[in-house]
């Protein structure tokens, strides 16, 4: 029923491919066309847009989960589909009625500022499509079926990344690139309802499986991932938003630029942990706790080696790749790119942590790990930006998220694992250890060639260059072959 995970992440690798060049030809395209405030204004709207994206309300997890559990069960399915599509239709009826009030109460735009009502509106009603949808990116997943998953992400970044670029040179406004981008999103999860249909021919709605009690139960789970995808609207990926706020629109044109190198990196390391989420759940439903943990340890230590690759990497060649993509003006932002992709690490420790505690019932408290971890870093943003600007801020961010995502959920990780192994393996702290000197090694060799003045771009960028080709080959002999 699984795919291989290697040719799985390759292939979602491939989208980030895809999606990395789209930036790296639309971003300077659209800085230059709207100037560096609009670009801000901008940044806000395309982060509060990407995460409505992500906002499901709890209701897809909460089916992930349990035909995970379910898994060698496939008789059991109907249920849970079928009461997850019952709560999915009933979001995107309230997100549809939203969405008719906003463009009702605000009539067609008059100037730029009032195109913001209508964007709006359009996102709530993608957003309300592709809910139900997501139930079919579930059994996928529960499925392991990566391999048509990064291949529909190809399809989407494809057409999302030519479809913008050619709308600008045709000289497209905003609002009719966010409807294409939306059309192209929903187009995304209809391809996994196809492949459920080709494949089961059913879609596993069955209104005679529809009950109360399933409907409260996968309620039950999800009301506390909605209040961690709440706390996600605070977390770095909108801080646009909030910096806007604190230090200006241009502050929020500089974030938006480094906030975007980083959605890059952590685009990576998704990509190569998804893979583990649905594995942990499984083992977990077969009561087979030792492998679960095994796999949460495995997900960590490929996570940590690749967050190490993306910091080394920025800064190696940050400076030269900010320069060379915005402009020499931009070269200023280098020590503000190297904090925030200090973020990756409590990202790792999340994303390999929340399956499991989710898995074993403990999603409250890791809905309360993430609130706490937001409510501390509101607490720091106002006088830390006060005190150092956009680098205070972005220190804001990083104190909250060491404390929470990684010590907190780390100490939890060992509590909740009673009588297994809680630690890394030999085998894992010897590849960190490994990955590590990698790293330093290069980085020993660019400071010792900068201090002298030998280190001009081109070099910077072999040197980045032959140090991740040493731990892509050290990943993928370790853990993907």
């Amino acid at each position: 029923m699984g795919q291989s995970y290697s040719r799985s992440t390759l292939l979602r690798l491939g989208a980030i491919g895809l999606s990395v060049l789209g930036t790296l030809v639309t971003m300077p395209l659209l800085m230059r066309t709207l100037g560096e405030y609009q670009f801000g204004l901008w940044g806000m709207v395309a982060a509060t847009t990407t995460y409505l994206l992500l906002m499901d309300f709890g209701i897809a997890l909460a089916c992930t989960r349990y035909l995970s559990l379910q898994s060698g069960q496939p008789q059991h399915w109907d249920e849970i589909i079928s009461n997850s599509l019952l709560l999915s239709f009933m979001i995107s009826a309230l997100l549809l009625a939203c969405a008719l009030a906003v463009w009702l109460w605000y009539p067609a735009p008059a100037t730029d500022a009032g195109i913001l009502p209508a964007i709006i509106a359009i996102v709530l009603v993608e957003v309300a499509v592709s809910i139900p949808l997501r139930m079919y990116q579930s059994i996928l997943r529960t499925e392991m079926r990566y391999v048509d998953i990064g291949l529909f992400e190809i399809i989407r970044v494809g057409l999302r990344t030519a479809g913008i670029a050619l709308l600008l040179l045709l000289g497209a406004g905003l609002l009719t690139i966010v409807i294409a981008s939306s059309i192209i999103n929903v187009l995304f999860f209809v391809l996994g309802l196809l492949s459920v249909w080709f494949r089961h021919r059913r879609l596993f709605f069955l209104p005679w499986t529809l009950s109360r009690e399933k409907s409260l139960e996968l309620l039950q789970f999800s009301k506390f991932t909605a209040l961690s995808q709440a706390a996600e609207f605070l977390k770095f990926r909108t801080d646009s938003i909030l910096v806007s706020l604190l230090l200006g629109i241009n502050a929020a044109a500089h974030y938006t630029i480094i906030v975007m190198v980083v959605m890059l990196h952590n685009q990576v390391l998704m990509r190569f942990m998804s893979y583990w989420d649905t594995l942990i759940i499984r083992q977990v439903g077969a009561r087979n706790e030792a492998a679960a943990i095994e796999a949460v340890h495995r997900s960590l230590t490929i996570g940590m080696a690749i967050s190490l690759l993306c910091l080394t990497g920025t800064i190696m060649i940050g400076k030269p790749f900010l320069g060379l993509w915005m402009g020499t003006e931009y070269t200023k932002l280098h020590l503000s790119l190297i904090l925030l992709t200090l973020v990756l690490p409590g990202i790792v420790v999340q994303m390999a942590t929340t399956p499991y505690f989710n898995a074993i019932g403990r999603q409250k408290l890791n809905s309360q790990l993430d609130i706490t971890e937001i409510f501390f870093k509101l607490l720091l943003i106002y006088p830390l930006s006060k005190l150092a600007g956009l680098e205070g801020f972005i220190m804001a961010i990083l104190l909250p998220a060491f404390m929470f995502s990684i010590c907190g959920r780390l100490y939890f990780l060992r509590k909740n694992t009673t009588g297994y192994p809680a630690g890394l393996s030999k085998k894992q702290k010897q590849s960190l250890t490994l990955t590590l000197l990698i790293s330093l090694l290069f980085l020993g060799i660019y400071f010792q060639l900068d201090s002298r003045k030998l280190a001009p771009e081109s070099l910077s960028l072999l040197l980045s260059g032959m140090m991740a080709m040493a731990l892509s080959v050290h990943i993928y002999k370790t853990y993907l072959r």
